[in-house]
């Protein structure tokens, strides 16, 4: 960003007569974008480190040079530099707090800001943003004895102050003039203490085989660190495990990874897991599929699709075990790609492997006849790149990969489809007979 920042400087020094004049408004939207980079950058790190106040005028700089390069009508780094910005806006919000999420509502009351809450509920803490330089004072409107003084604001602009045993239904900044205030957020000591989201809804995990790991992403709603552990009520041979502790810091989204096994004896087909953090709740779908085994099933069959976007990009491209070769779909949602096997099978794993232009969701279908499909899996939440998709389905002849929603404007594009059958269990008969082959002194 510095490099940025210095580009109109250095061209002036060093590039050929004429060609800095000729860039300038280029160069100099370079340099603005490089200043705002600089700022993004000090404002995570003062966050990193707990100052709230060096934070917020960090910010305050970052707003005013993102609104001068939205006034010049030059554009340098589309789809690259915004979007960064974007994201470090956003994870300020996170860490100085947000309103309106539990039913908060700003005040129209002509002077003083004001944020009335849904109900009276207990505060574990209060954030103000204003201008530097006013003066103040927080307040806290309590039932029985109306408004009650909190703290002074502080001259820096950032007001961050504890109130554990607080209860009120509304809060105001008296003294500056309500468009003084930037911010007033509430923290409560009732409310949840962390975000919780999964990566992934569902995780495929064979039977008695390797884990199966997704990830859980968590955002702290206190004003100070969250510690704690991820749990889940699992039945009777499925497993779902997470680090024994997490630790949250203020405003800050933390993955962890969450690992998933299945037992041998469990029953393939879907289970619902409950997964707790904090104080909030996300279900996770296991699917357990039987154990595989190779050859790949599509390899040996003929493929087809409901359309192909040119002659370059056929069906049988997914299914020759060429890597480089890709079939590619018109852009529509219900595209499907599909595969006759030589003979029926009862499939247990689909692997896909998706081009850029991948299926946001989609369905995984079987058919005996090729008229009559049914759903084996569906998959809501498509990643793109490689995916495994576990399921078992009987007396397959006819495979189909069924889109639902694209994830891009293109259509669907899939480097390889490959399928495998279920791993047969081998008879306590013939285990015996391989034991007895194997017994020492025997020919």
């Amino acid at each position: 960003f510095s490099v940025m920042r210095a580009t109109p400087e250095r061209l002036a020094d060093s590039a050929p007569a004429g060609l800095g004049e000729e860039v300038r408004p280029w160069s100099e939207q370079l340099a603005r974008y490089g200043q705002a980079g600089e700022l993004a950058v000090d404002l995570l790190a003062a966050q990193a480190r707990g100052d709230g106040a060096a934070a917020w005028h960090a910010e305050r700089a970052l707003r005013a040079v993102r609104a001068e390069t939205s006034r010049k009508k030059v554009t340098v780094g589309d789809g690259v530099l915004d979007p960064f910005l974007d994201q470090v806006v956003k994870t300020a919000d996170s860490w100085h707090g947000t309103v309106g999420g539990d039913g908060e509502k700003v005040a129209d009351t002509g002077s003083a800001y004001t944020v009335v809450l849904p109900r009276v509920r207990p505060l574990a803490g209060v954030t103000v943003r204003t201008d530097p330089g006013v003066s103040g004072t927080v307040e806290a409107r309590v039932p029985g004895k109306g408004w009650q003084p909190v703290t002074r604001l502080e001259p820096d602009g950032w007001t961050d102050v504890e109130s554990s045993g607080l209860r009120a239904d509304a809060l105001r900044v008296s003294g500056p003039e309500a468009e003084r205030v930037d911010r007033l957020v509430p923290w409560y000591e009732d409310g949840a203490e962390a975000a919780l989201r999964l990566g992934r809804g569902e995780a495929d995990a064979e039977i008695d085989g390797e884990a199966s790991v997704i990830t859980a992403r968590l955002t702290a709603h206190r004003p100070g660190t969250v510690r704690g552990a991820l749990r889940a009520r699992t039945p009777k041979g499925i497993e779902v495990s997470a680090p024994e502790e997490s630790v949250l810091p203020r405003g800050t989204e933390v993955r962890i990874p969450v690992s998933v096994r299945v037992a041998e004896g469990v029953r393939p087909g879907s289970y619902e897991v409950p997964v707790e953090f904090g104080g909030r709740s996300a279900t996770l779908t296991v699917r357990a599929f039987p154990p595989t085994t190779g050859p790949d099933l599509v390899r040996s069959g003929r493929a087809s699709s409901s359309a192909d976007e040119t002659e370059d990009f056929p069906a049988r491209a997914a299914a020759d075990g060429d890597p480089e070769s890709r079939w590619s779909s018109p852009a529509e949602d219900n595209a499907w790609w599909q595969t006759e096997l030589p003979e029926p099978a009862r499939v247990g794993r689909v692997e896909l492997h998706w081009q850029d232009a991948y299926a946001a969701a989609y369905r995984v279908q079987v058919s005996k006849d090729g008229r009559i499909w049914r759903t084996a899996a569906t998959v809501k939440d498509g990643k793109g790149g490689r995916e495994r998709v576990g399921l078992d389905a009987k007396d397959v002849r006819y495979l189909r990969v069924q889109g639902d929603k694209r994830a891009t404007e293109y259509g669907y594009s899939l480097f390889s489809v490959e399928a495998y059958a279920v791993a047969e269990k081998e008879k306590p008969r013939e285990k015996e007979k391989e034991r007895e082959r194997e017994r020492p002194g025997r020919d």
